[in-house]
């Protein structure tokens, strides 16, 4: 507890009209005494404050109060903190590991190979990373391949075990949707099968799409293969200005 409430509490206390000077010292032992016990009773008024730094609500025994919004409200507080712990150490290892400043690392841009790219891009050696219209193409092909995936019925891949995988198709595929998907797939497919007809063989776009978007994996030998294909998927999807994007 600051010294200003002490002092202020300590003078409302000795706010007598004092016979003499034995009167006022008796009075001021007697009131540092009880400082502490008043201090308390303050506090419990006020509100204390929790982990967060927030007065919690009591109950005039000074317990925390069990009313159903206030248990609620401390329930979501203690989440959010965990949550933000959990963020933290992310955070942290995406700025040791990939050398990003703390935005980058907070942003989702930071959690991808090409998101990673495009914050490359944007900084002062933009040449060795990707546009942010490159970037859009390329998240839009990956949504397109993961829908086909689930039209298909792909298997996941080599990914982590999740118990909360649902079997079998959903409920849209069968109608209009799964020829929908399967037909923008194949449309986007082409555009990019393009490209790689017009290098004669040099390229190895598919690859990159599929090793540095779809599996998230950091080969920085294929990032000209991938601005490649992106340039194409850029013109596919109407992106942006795609004569202001490099090869």
């Amino acid at each position: 507890m600051g010294t200003d409430l002490h002092d202020e509490m300590l003078a409302a206390f000795l706010a007598i009209e004092p016979q003499d000077a034995h009167v006022v010292a008796r009075h001021e032992v007697k009131a540092r005494e009880q400082l502490p016990i008043i201090a308390m009773s303050v506090a419990v008024r006020r509100g204390m404050t929790g982990a967060t730094g927030i007065p919690e609500k009591r109950e005039p025994n000074g317990r925390l109060s069990r009313k159903p919004p206030e248990k609620k409200k401390r329930q979501e507080s203690a989440f959010d903190r965990a949550q933000e712990e959990t963020i933290a150490v992310a955070r942290d290892a995406r700025q040791r590991l990939f050398n990003l400043t703390k935005d980058d690392a907070r942003s989702q841009d930071g959690g991808t190979f090409i998101g990673r790219l495009c914050v490359q891009g944007r900084g002062s050696n933009g040449m060795e990373g990707i546009t942010t219209s490159q970037y859009e193409a390329l998240c839009r092909w990956e949504e397109l391949a993961a829908q086909h995936r689930g039209v298909i019925a792909a298997p996941r891949g080599d990914c982590a075990f999740d118990p909360n995988k649902v079997s079998g198709r959903g409920s849209g595929v069968g109608n209009g949707y799964a020829a929908k998907v399967e037909d923008d797939y194949r449309k986007a497919h082409e555009a990019v099968q393009d490209a790689q007809n017009e290098l004669r063989g040099r390229g190895v776009l598919f690859a990159a799409l599929y090793e540095c978007v779809e599996r998230d994996r950091e080969f920085f030998h294929l990032v000209g293969d991938l601005r490649y294909a992106a340039n194409a998927l850029i013109r596919h999807f109407k992106i942006g200005d795609r004569t202001r994007d490099p090869a």
